[in-house]
């Protein structure tokens, strides 16, 4: 379908279903989790070394 193809004035009702269908699925949809969404490497690792050298009184 060329650009030129698509309506630019949709009627109220057409609006109002696009709508009502995008919200739908965006509450549908599940969240994805934050450890998921972090890319290279994790500094979980890395703190918890550090957590555990300073809670045992150790100086690094």
């Amino acid at each position: 379908m060329s650009r030129k193809s698509i309506p630019i004035d949709y009627p109220e009702e057409e609006i109002v279903r696009r709508r009502e269908a995008a919200l739908k699925r965006m509450l549908a949809t599940p969240p994805k989790p934050h450890s998921e969404m972090k890319l290279g490497k994790s500094k979980d690792k890395v703190s918890k070394k550090k957590a555990t050298a300073s809670d045992s009184g150790q100086v690094e």
